[in-house]
């Protein structure tokens, strides 16, 4: 029995294997070099553009970084902290919605493509090509446009308009980014038996308890998968303020060995900050994956 089981996960480790081969070979070709050279320039001086000639000086761009620059740390604090925000609220207004549409409602199939909508229309290169400038951005300008007149505008204080703008643009960014986070929630819900519901109500258990008894705790692994979607998009997102000073830094500054050194600051926190959510959902889908 147990050869049998170690043979089948290992055909399914070599089909996940099969699966992420494209993206593999993909990064090995096309990426694996720069990365490699961008580590070499974050401690590295850069002697002679043309030729990439460079000397090691060890962490000083790093050092640079944090107590030199009087910008980075703070844009890096800010892109965090707007994340961490977006990361629950999504999260949160995802999830509901997922579960409202997961119901036997009418016109569901609308309301699918009503919140897919925007992942498609956000990723399309010939829409971008149209606009000529980030979809997203213009949404946020549209919704307070229309929801703060001139004549609203005049009357209100200058602190509560800010934090009404800022509340708006919030909204509109939570819904542009909910697309596939509604789709993946969705998923998971309909990958729990019925049966089990059938179950707990014939056991008098409520719509309450049924959430925080069954729908919660199986969902865990599409939770985190979830979770580790939204702050890769959230922290890679091209308007992110991180990367665009990243790319300031390099391209318009041209300090390639200080942006390389900021990169990395950048994707270190990344990696550190998915790693500590698995560790910290290992134990709720341990107990899923045993129900």
């Amino acid at each position: 029995m147990k050869k049998r089981m170690n043979g089948l996960r290992k055909r399914k480790a070599l089909v996940g294997y099969g699966f992420i081969a494209p993206w593999l070979i993909g990064f090995g070709v096309f990426c694996l070099f720069p990365v490699v050279y961008s580590l070499i320039f974050s401690f590295s001086e850069i002697k002679d553009p043309t030729t990439f000639s460079f000397k090691m000086v060890g962490f000083k761009n790093y050092l640079d970084a944090f107590l030199v620059d009087t910008e980075f740390l703070p844009t890096f604090l800010q892109s965090i902290g707007d994340t961490a925000i977006n990361l629950v609220l999504i999260l949160f207004f995802s999830f509901f919605i997922a579960i409202i549409i997961n119901r036997k409602i009418r016109f569901r199939g609308f309301f699918r493509m009503v919140f897919f909508l925007p992942v498609i229309l956000g990723t399309g290169f010939i829409l971008d090509q149209i606009l000529g400038e980030n979809l997203q951005e213009q949404s946020i300008t549209l919704v307070r446009e229309l929801l703060l007149s001139e004549d609203i505008v005049r009357t209100m204080p200058a602190e509560f308009l800010e934090m009404i703008q800022e509340l708006l643009n919030r909204i509109t960014v939570v819904l542009w980014n909910s697309g596939v986070q509604i789709l993946l929630f969705l998923t998971g819900l309909q990958g729990i038996s019925p049966s089990i519901y059938e179950a707990a109500r014939v056991d008098a258990a409520g719509e309450w308890e049924q959430f925080w008894l069954i729908t919660l705790p199986l969902m865990a692994p599409m939770i985190l998968l979830t979770v580790v979607y939204t702050l890769v998009s959230g922290f890679t997102n091209s308007s992110n303020e991180v990367l665009e000073y990243i790319l300031e830094i390099a391209f318009e500054k041209n300090q390639l060995e200080l942006s390389s050194a900021m990169g990395w600051v950048y994707f270190l926190f990344i990696i550190l900050f998915v790693g500590l959510t698995f560790l910290a959902m290992r134990k709720p889908i341990e107990r899923a994956s045993d129900r």
